[in-house]
C-alpha cells in the first residue's frame, strides 16, 4: 500500500529519470546523434515503459497523460489487445512527451559553452 510519504518519492524519481534522459539526450546531440533517436530508445527501455505496475506512475505523476491520444489520434490504441498493452503504449508516449519538454528546456551545448563562468568574470 503506498502512503502519503512514499507518493513524493514515486514522483522524483520520476522526474529524476526524465531529467537524466533529457540530459543524456543533449549530449548525445552534442555527439552528432539524433536526440530524438536517443530518447525513443530510452523512453522505450524505461522500467516505467517496460513494467506494467510502473505504468502507472507515468500517467499519475508525468505531465502528459493524454500524450497517445494528442499525437496518435484514434489509432493511439490500435493494436493493443490487452490492458498490459494499454498501460504500455499510454506510459511511452506520456514518458516520451514529459522527455522531450526536458529536452527542449535545457540549453544548447554551444550555447552552456558561450556562457561565462565566475571563473572567467573580471
Amino acid at each position: 500500500m503506498t502512503t502519503n510519504k512514499e507518493e513524493p518519492n514515486d514522483r522524483a524519481a520520476y522526474w529524476q529519470t526524465v531529467e537524466s534522459i533529457a540530459k543524456e539526450a543533449k549530449e548525445a546531440e552534442g555527439r552528432g546523434e539524433e536526440a530524438s533517436d536517443f530518447i525513443h530508445e530510452s523512453v522505450d527501455g524505461s522500467h516505467y515503459v517496460i513494467y506494467t505496475h510502473a505504468n502507472l506512475t507515468v500517467l499519475q505523476e508525468g505531465d502528459n497523460e493524454s500524450a497517445a491520444f494528442d499525437g496518435m489520434g484514434d489509432e493511439a490504441l490500435t493494436g493493443c489487445t490487452s490492458y498490459g498493452d494499454v498501460m504500455a503504449r499510454l506510459a511511452y508516449w506520456a514518458m516520451r512527451a514529459d522527455v522531450e519538454a526536458a529536452f527542449s528546456n535545457l540549453p544548447d551545448a554551444d550555447e552552456a559553452e558561450d556562457e561565462p563562468t565566475e571563473a572567467a568574470q573580471p
